[in-house]
């Protein structure tokens, strides 16, 4: 994968250090709205904790094991989210999908067009899942406009399946 992906409207960049304090504002400005959908969240309490975040995505993105990208908007220069291709299986051939997006950003079709910039076919994968909370209703329509099916309802959590 390249480390940087750009489209008309934004650039994906693979995380970088010097990012982190970006990532650590837009977190804390959204941090409620977050907290219902991202458990994650809730350990980020300090700009070191997203230095410790992206050391860990620098290395996953080196091994091959996960593909993350900061969304930033070209026209303001400034990181509204972040898109991943995860949990890469490639004896079942199967990766998991998870994006999120400042909440003023939401409704654009910023994460549509992210997705579709990713070179998905080269990592030989059949199948991407991606889980999100039954009551995330901008997630659930953001995944069936991508073409994702749900396959699994459980307790709060739908699964959604999408073939390549």
């Amino acid at each position: 994968m390249k480390s940087i992906i750009k489209t008309d409207r934004l650039e994906l960049k693979t995380p970088e250090l010097y990012m982190a304090h970006e990532v650590f504002n837009l977190i804390t400005q959204n941090r409620e709205y977050f907290n219902n959908y991202l458990p994650w969240v809730k350990s980020i309490s300090t700009i070191n904790d997203v230095e410790t975040m992206i050391d860990g995505y620098i290395n996953a993105f080196i091994n091959n094991s996960e593909y993350r990208y900061y969304i930033f908007c070209k026209k303001r220069d400034k990181i509204i989210g972040s898109i991943t291709i995860r949990n890469i299986n490639l004896i079942a051939r199967q990766a998991e999908l998870g994006f999120w997006l400042d909440y003023s950003e939401t409704g654009n079709g910023y994460i549509i067009e992210a997705y579709n910039a990713l070179d998905i076919e080269r990592i030989k994968i059949d199948k991407i899942i991606a889980n999100t909370f039954s009551y995330n209703l901008k997630s659930m329509k953001t995944l069936k406009r991508l073409g994702f099916h749900v396959i699994k309802t459980k307790e709060n959590i739908n699964q959604f399946i999408k073939l390549i």
